[in-house]
Formats: structure tokens, C-alpha cells, sequence
């Protein structure tokens, strides 16, 4: 495979390996979620409004960015609470993969290669 076509698909595989190795755990339970917390905090979550039913003091006070991406993708694109935190678990761990990778190639200033095995290895 030749050098530039690598470098352009090198931040894509960063971004679908960890997404496959997320999704295969929730592919295999399906239409179970996974984990206490999806049963006991996410879905009860999304169900309630929380986290745009506080006020806007109690809103900052906290880490609310889960609940808050969870919440929008359920009322904007899903509507099904449980297959949006069976989704959403992957999509994240996938950008996390993709920030991994980005972060090696250009602060770390690694080839393609070793980030994308950088990204293999932590997946």
C-alpha cells in the first residue's frame, strides 16, 4: 500500500477499530445492555430530561457532558434510550481511539504506522 494512501486511511481504521471492538460485546448481548450503570443512572436518565431539567447553578456544577450527549442523541436522533447508550459507548470509545491516534502523530510527531499500532495495542 503505498505511503499516501496509508496516511489517509490510517485515521479511519484509528477511529473503526476501537468502534468494533466496542460494539462486539454489545452485538453478542444484544438486546441486553451491559453493566449496572446502563440499567440504574443512564437510562432512568434519559427518560427524566436529566441533565436539562436542572437549574443553570446546578448545571455547571458537575460533569455533565455524558448525560447531556446521551440526552441530546436520544431526543434528536435515536429515541430509544437503551440503543442509545449501547451506541453511544462505542462512538466514544472510537474518538478516543481517533484522539489517541492524533495525539501520537502530531504531538509525539510518530508515523501513521506506529500511531495506528499505538491505537491497536490500547484497544
Amino acid at each position: 500500500m503505498s505511503n499516501k494512501r496509508f496516511q489517509t486511511l490510517a485515521p479511519i481504521l484509528a477511529f473503526l477499530i476501537p468502534f468494533a471492538v466496542r460494539l462486539l460485546p454489545e452485538i453478542i448481548a444484544w438486546p441486553y445492555p451491559i453493566g449496572f450503570d446502563t440499567v440504574y443512572a443512564y437510562v432512568p436518565w434519559i427518560k427524566s430530561g436529566y441533565p436539562i431539567n436542572l437549574g443553570p447553578l446546578e448545571f455547571f456544577r458537575g460533569a455533565r457532558l455524558f448525560p447531556l450527549l446521551a440526552l441530546m442523541l436520544d431526543r434528536y436522533v435515536l429515541n430509544n434510550p437503551v440503543i442509545t447508550i449501547k451506541l453511544l459507548g462505542p462512538l466514544l470509545y472510537a474518538f478516543l481511539g481517533l484522539s489517541l491516534y492524533l495525539f501520537s502523530k502530531n504531538v509525539l510527531k510518530w508515523g501513521p504506522r506506529k500511531s495506528l499500532l499505538l491505537v491497536g495495542i490500547c484497544s
